[in-house]
């Protein structure tokens, strides 16, 4: 590579490019247009979604990784809802990954500590390899959470606290026969009636599902 410098940085640009069309098809094919994540699609049109390919591993990775949270938490950063921060290079699996992301979210809290400040995102681990079943709604969180390549989801805690707020809000359609039951009746939150979609959709949808989350991780 030192004598073909030129050469090696074009075959590093085309990797990004790939790897970030990989990931540009499990977001609109997948969780955009199977309404995985129902916010997934605004988010991205109003510009709310950052994406960053990360090219380290081991250690040289997780530096990396850090930096780039820390680097979230920027005045100028302030749009930015979520982030999805791609590790093509990790090497280990999916157990491992969310071991890394678990260790990553301590130590940025630990550096954003020593000037006053918390952390501001919420830190998820995506991997090809995550396990997960259509048994329950939540075993299937680790199915839908099969990126192409190890990724880090990172989403402002705000917008989530926001979403919640909104909400508590919600208003609830009953019989008239039952209304005297109404602050009895179960309530599911946001997440909970997501999970419950999903759910409903893999069942229905679950072969084509599988199938395209394979082949988005194929070369185009």
């Amino acid at each position: 590579c030192l004598n073909h410098t030129a050469t090696c940085a074009m075959l590093i640009v085309m990797d990004t490019a790939a790897v970030l069309a990989r990931n540009d098809r499990y977001l609109r094919e997948f969780v955009e247009a199977f309404q995985i994540c129902p916010f997934a699609r605004s988010c991205r049109e109003r510009g709310g979604l950052w994406r960053e390919v990360l090219d380290g591993e081991g250690e040289a990775l997780f530096a990396q990784l850090q930096a780039a949270l820390i680097r979230l938490h920027a005045r100028r950063h302030a749009h930015i809802e979520v982030a999805l921060l791609i590790a093509p290079g990790f090497g280990d699996d999916a157990r491992g990954f969310e071991a890394l992301a678990s260790r990553l979210t301590t130590a940025v809290q630990d550096e954003l500590r020593q000037d006053d400040a918390g952390l501001a995102f919420h830190v998820v681990a995506f991997h090809p390899h995550l396990r997960g079943s259509d048994e329950d709604p939540w075993r299937l969180v680790g199915l839908l959470r099969h990126t192409p390549d190890p990724t880090l989801q990172v989403v402002r805690i705000s917008v989530l606290d926001a979403l919640k707020g909104a909400d508590a809000g919600q208003t609830r359609y009953v019989a008239p026969e039952d209304v005297h039951k109404l602050d009895a009746l179960p309530r599911k939150g946001l997440s909970e009636r997501i999970a419950d979609a999903n759910l409903a959709t893999w069942r229905a949808h679950g072969e084509v599902l599988a199938r395209l989350l394979v082949d988005v991780r194929l070369p185009m």
